[in-house]
């Protein structure tokens, strides 16, 4: 397959960032390879694919193209992004691997793409939660007295997750809470990294200055007060939730037990 066939075929993905996936050969001991091969039908890449795109290597086994490959997974829109983030990020890796550089794990690259694609679809907007009171100005007291916990759920039935955050004073009175559905992320800690910085943010909004964030993750916890350097799928999402609590006069994280973090977990739990 020559070069100029390849871009044929890339032009045709409907996402900038992949299309970039052909401008190169791709060679390999001097035999050259498919784009098919090199992003889809690689025995090393099965692990990437298998989480969320196994029907499609069940019932097709075979493509003549890559095109094929993307007009089928096309007609899922739902998953279409999904399948453009991660061939991107194959392609990236592969690079990489070519200049001999550090790279991503091939075990890492769906949840990455997962966590990627979250993040551009859930850009800072209004709040699609509930919430009650719609905002507090009173001055708020001394911090410690405020605290947001936060929690996160998983509806495997139904494809989705929840976010769940409570900002309450110690004396257990609620000033605020919220509920929100977001895509199913297939990892635990990406979605409590992503709970964290919703309840930063939602504390933000509120016109508040002071709050200790408190959920039961430990990763997180620990990610959020260290100097270590977090898991690469979180790593991005925990600087978010320290570059937006630091426009917070005062802030805290606190580690708590799940037990002890039932309310922010009813809330996940709210349809």
């Amino acid at each position: 397959m020559d070069s100029e066939k390849l871009i044929s075929e890339a032009e045709e993905l409907p996402r900038t960032v992949v299309r970039r996936v052909a401008k190169e050969k791709l060679s390999n001991d001097g035999v050259q390879e498919s784009t098919l091969h090199a992003i889809w039908e690689c025995p090393a890449l099965r692990q990437v694919w298998d989480s969320a795109f196994s029907w499609v290597i069940k019932d097709y086994p075979s493509f003549l193209s890559f095109k094929d490959l993307v007009e089928l997974v096309g007609q899922h829109s739902q998953r279409l992004d999904l399948f453009a983030t991660a061939a991107w990020l194959v392609w990236y890796r592969r690079n990489k691997l070519r200049l001999k550089e550090t790279c991503l794990p091939v075990e890492k690259i769906y949840e990455q793409a997962s966590s990627y694609l979250f993040e551009f679809q859930h850009r800072p907007q209004s709040s699609i939660g509930k919430a009650w009171p719609k905002a507090i100005k009173c001055k708020p007291p001394a911090c410690g007295d405020i605290k947001s916990n936060y929690d996160g759920a998983t509806f495997n039935e139904t494809g989705e997750e929840r976010i769940g955050v409570v900002v309450r004073l110690d004396s257990s009175e609620v000033l605020a809470a919220l509920s929100e559905k977001i895509p199913l992320l297939y990892s635990i800690e990406v979605l409590e990294a992503l709970a964290a910085r919703r309840a930063a943010q939602f504390v933000v909004e509120l016109g508040l200055q002071y709050t200790v964030l408190e959920g039961d993750s430990e990763l997180v916890f620990k990610a959020l007060t260290t100097d270590s350097s977090p898991r690469s799928s979180i790593g991005h999402i925990i600087k978010d939730t320290l570059s937006i609590v630091s426009s917070l006069r005062t802030h805290s994280f606190s580690h708590t037990r799940r037990q002890d973090n039932s309310v922010a977990y009813a809330f996940s739990q709210e349809n």
